[in-house]
C-alpha cells in the first residue's frame, strides 16, 4: 500500500471539509425527509388557520435546512476548488459543476417559495368555509363570478361603458357574513 504525501494546507482543509460535509449531508437529509412529510401535510392547511400555522413552521424549517445546506455546499466547494487548484506541486485543477449548483439553489428557491405561500395562507386568505360560516369577511362577488369575470353563468353581450347604467335590477344589499 502506497501513501501520498500531501502538503499541510491540503491536509488541514481535508479535515475541515470532512466535518462540514457531514453537517451539509445531515441538513440535506433532514430537509429531504421534511419535504416528504410536507407533501402529505400541506393539503391539511386549507382547513384551519392553526393547522396552516403548524405547516408554515414546518415549511420554514424545510426552507432553512435546504438553504443553509446550499450555502455550506457552495462555500465548501469554492474553498476546496481554490485550495486544490492553488497547490502547484500537485498539478491538479478543480471545477465546480453548474448542474449541482443549479439543483441546490432551485431547491432552495422552491422551499422558500413554499414557505411564503404557507405564510400567506396563514394570515392573508379567507377560505370559503370561513366566509360562509361568518368567521371572516370576503368579497361576495369572488364567490359568484366565473373565470371570465362575469356574474355566475352570465355572458356579457356588450362592453360596459363608464357611466352607463347596468340593466340588471339591483339586488338587495345582503350582508352575507351576518346570519339572519
Amino acid at each position: 500500500m502506497s501513501t501520498v504525501n500531501l502538503p499541510a494546507d491540503i491536509n488541514d482543509i481535508l479535515d475541515l471539509i470532512h466535518l462540514v460535509s457531514n453537517w451539509m449531508f445531515g441538513l440535506f437529509l433532514t430537509a429531504t425527509v421534511l419535504s416528504f412529510v410536507l407533501i402529505f401535510v400541506m393539503p391539511i392547511s386549507i382547513y384551519t388557520r392553526w393547522l396552516t400555522l403548524v405547516v408554515a413552521i414546518l415549511a420554514f424549517l424545510n426552507a432553512l435546512f435546504v438553504t443553509v445546506a446550499s450555502v455550506i455546499a457552495t462555500v465548501m466547494f469554492i474553498i476546496f476548488r481554490n485550495t486544490i487548484g492553488g497547490v502547484a506541486e500537485l498539478n491538479i485543477s478543480a471545477e465546480i459543476g453548474t448542474t449541482l449548483f443549479a439543483f441546490m439553489w432551485v431547491a432552495s428557491a422552491f422551499a422558500i417559495f413554499a414557505w411564503l405561500v404557507q405564510m400567506g395562507l396563514c394570515c392573508c386568505c379567507a377560505s370559503r368555509r370561513d366566509v360562509k360560516k361568518g368567521k371572516k369577511r370576503g368579497n361576495e362577488k369572488a364567490y359568484h363570478m366565473d373565470a371570465a369575470g362575469t356574474e355566475a353563468g352570465g355572458i356579457r353581450d356588450t362592453n360596459m361603458v363608464a357611466g352607463e347604467a347596468n340593466e340588471k335590477p339591483q339586488k338587495k344589499n345582503y350582508q352575507f357574513w351576518k346570519r339572519g
